[in-house]
């Protein structure tokens, strides 16, 4: 599959441009929506071999049917500059991946002797807290000093695993 279209959209409201709010230099609410795709590995899609001791083999199962991981993201903010000296800046953002890449492990039988194929098995999802505070402490013609604390959270996990559960590793 060697097209595939995306978009993206944002938009933002300059609310301190609308309302005089005493105290306030800037106050802005922001959204946007894109989507991004993944290709997948150019070697997924062909089988491939190891050589161990002047023998062959059979390693990873090719898939020619593989579509591109397609990521879909949602992103909301606010912006606030106060008091001429702090800006804050608070952002949430929630991000799907359809389509994700896996190695599943194969039946030897049912495979012809190869152990793994590259397929699109699973659906991720994901959210991202971030916040921002700077405080400008001084602020002169030939001297700034700025403090800024920043803190971010972010969780993933699988939504959805098209494929039956299996273990990874020696465990």
């Amino acid at each position: 599959n060697r097209w595939r279209n995306f978009y993206g959209v944002s938009g933002a409201w300059r609310i301190s441009q609308d309302f005089h709010i005493p105290g306030v230099q800037e106050l802005k609410l922001r959204a946007a929506r894109g989507t991004a795709g993944l290709r997948p590995g150019f070697e997924y899609q062909y089988e491939t071999y190891s050589v161990f001791s002047g023998q062959i083999f059979k390693n990873t199962l090719g898939n020619k049917n593989l579509q591109p991981a397609v990521q879909t993201e949602n992103e909301v903010g606010v912006n606030l500059s106060a008091l001429d000296h702090f800006d804050l800046e608070l952002v949430k953002s929630d991000r799907h991946t359809t389509g994700a890449f896996l190695l599943v492990p194969l039946s030897l039988a049912g495979s012809g002797g190869f152990t793994a194929q590259w397929q699109n098995a699973a659906r991720i999802g994901g959210r991202t807290f971030e916040g921002s505070l700077n405080t400008r402490v001084i602020d002169r013609p030939n001297f700034s000093y700025n403090f800024t604390i920043t803190a971010d959270r972010s969780r993933q996990k699988i939504d959805e695993l098209n494929r039956a559960p299996f273990r990874v590793g020696s465990i």
